[in-house]
């Protein structure tokens, strides 16, 4: 199939071309009563592209990236140096595929593909740190039976109880549920004494932290006092406090 170009203008044909098909592309001048031809230049019709997918953001500790493509294309995802790990989208336009668990700052790639397509251009996130929220808790007891500190957090967290001087005086773990309790002692700390509870969560071989809940350990009981009050979670940015009494 060819092309001629007017000395006017560009005259095109209107034959089919299918995709990937290679045609060859001529120059006809028309001078003193001839057609003069120059040399032909082989041109490959593109293909379509595939639409470009989407990546859902993901943290450290994920086993799971997920996203939206074209509907029934394939998407080959790779997560850093890995090989690609193939997922296929559902009708709605919905992938997900299973990965290692993810670290920090890793670059997760995205590349869908459908028959007869070119490739789309890949899509690219990074994997963001892990947030931990600041678990609840509440300390009770007394000097001679012990204190035990109560409360929740991340499930199979690690939970740590610090003093002013920022030592731990206590250590446990949430269960699946996310519920602990650790007790301290006389030894560990004093009446009146103000302590900080953090959740440890571990996620891609980094361990993340989370903001503090303050707790102040119970005065020894005396005549007429009242119990100690216990106070709910609070943050940066919170404009109100609450608890219980």
């Amino acid at each position: 199939h060819t092309r001629s170009i007017m000395v006017t203008g560009v005259q095109t044909c209107a034959l089919p071309i299918s995709a990937g098909e290679t045609v060859r592309v001529v120059a006809i001048v028309s001078a003193g009563g001839d057609d003069f031809r120059s040399q032909p230049t082989a041109v490959v019709v593109p293909a379509d592209q595939t639409a470009t997918p989407t990546i859902n953001p993901a943290v450290a500790g994920a086993t799971q990236i997920s996203g939206t493509a074209e509907p029934g294309a394939t998407v080959n995802v790779t997560v850093g140096e890995q090989d690609p790990i193939t997922g296929e989208v559902d009708e709605e336009g919905n992938w997900q595929v299973d990965v290692p668990e993810l670290s920090e700052g890793t670059t997760v790639t995205a590349v869908a593909e459908v028959e007869n397509e070119t490739p789309s251009t890949p899509a690219t996130i990074t994997v963001g740190a892990l947030t931990v929220a600041a678990p609840s808790a509440s300390i009770s007891g007394n000097a001679a039976d012990g204190y035990p500190v109560t409360g929740t957090g991340p499930a199979n967290a690690t939970i740590e109880i610090l003093n002013e001087a920022g030592e731990t005086v206590g250590t446990g773990t949430t269960n699946a549920a996310g519920g602990y309790t650790i007790a301290l002692t006389s030894e560990d700390v004093s009446p009146e004494e103000n302590l900080t509870v953090v959740a440890v969560v571990t996620a891609g071989g980094k361990d993340y932290r989370s903001p503090a809940t303050p707790i102040m350990v119970p005065a020894e009981p005396g005549e007429n006092q009242t119990t100690a009050p216990t106070v709910d979670p609070i943050k940066a940015g919170d404009e109100t406090v609450s608890g219980t009494a």
